[in-house]
């Protein structure tokens, strides 16, 4: 099974979160995953973008039995040290608990704007380039 593949799978298990995200998708942004065991337990999908001065965090995922570890936050960390820019930008549904994680890993909440199908928190992570 190709690496895509798996993180779709991961991906498809919070649908109701983070709606559809298949294996195309996965294979056309950049994916970032940690493995565990040889499994993909964590995902993100992002877009260090050409035309906006900023990298776009579209989806991230982690396995319920592998949550509360530190795996999302070593996917932050590497999409950090792999941006070109000096910013990654996030938008969460106002309603879903993943906001809580946004807050206390040092997003920064800019505003809240309409979504197709609900509110959007909008959340932007400062990168330090001066390190």
């Amino acid at each position: 099974m190709t690496t895509a593949r798996e993180a779709a799978d991961l991906f498809q298990q919070y649908r109701e979160e983070l709606g559809f995200v298949n294996e195309a998708q996965c294979r056309e942004k950049d994916l970032y995953v940690e493995r565990r065991d040889g499994d993909v337990v964590g995902a993100a999908l992002v877009n260090h973008c050409v035309r906006k001065p900023q990298t776009t965090l579209y989806d991230i995922a982690v396995a319920k039995t592998h949550r509360r570890v530190g795996i999302a936050e070593l996917l932050i960390e590497t999409v950090v040290q792999e941006s070109p820019h000096e910013k990654i930008i996030a938008k969460c549904p106002v309603d879903l608990d993943a906001n809580a994680f946004y807050e206390s890993t040092g997003w920064n909440k800019q505003n809240v704007e309409d979504g197709k199908n609900r509110a959007l928190n909008v959340w932007k992570y400062p990168i330090d380039t001066n390190e």
